[in-house]
């Protein structure tokens, strides 16, 4: 692959990052926000979810993950609770208003990505889905072999 192919896949999935995290800013959240606000939502049982598997799930380190919680509480969207069971463990679940605003986040965002496959065509929406997820895959197994090398 040439320097200009390899160029021309950073820019192209850069702009793709760039115009998804504008669909989160209009939500007033971070890309990093709303990440960590889904996965609460996907990951909360009934006493919610523990911080640190958040932060596990998402590669996150701990101070990281108390910053991205701190940003969503103060935004009224998740609150910390503490286990009855075990006074050392931290829960996280979304509040009502969070989850009035995920679904209707979520709504708008699907509604969008929707309307993006539309025009992309059923088939064009599928090999992009398997190519982006191979794209992750393999971008992943590098970045740990170049951690690996240090």
């Amino acid at each position: 692959m040439s320097e200009s192919d390899r160029d021309l896949l950073f820019v192209a999935a850069h702009r793709v990052g760039t115009l998804s995290g504008k669909l989160y800013h209009q939500a007033d959240l971070t890309h990093s926000e709303m990440m960590l606000f889904h996965h609460v939502k996907r990951m909360q049982g009934s006493e919610g979810v523990r911080a640190s598997e958040l932060g596990r799930h998402l590669g996150i380190s701990r101070p990281g993950t108390s910053h991205l919680l701190t940003a969503l509480e103060n935004k009224g969207l998740i609150e910390r609770v503490t286990s009855k069971k075990d006074r050392r463990a931290v829960y996280v679940r979304l509040t009502d208003c969070g989850l009035e605003r995920y679904q209707s986040m979520n709504a708008q965002i699907m509604e969008c990505v929707g309307r993006v496959m539309v025009r992309l065509g059923h088939e064009k929406s599928v090999q992009l889905t398997i190519l982006l997820n191979e794209l992750a895959d393999i971008m992943e197994e590098e970045i740990k072999a170049c951690a690996q090398k240090k």
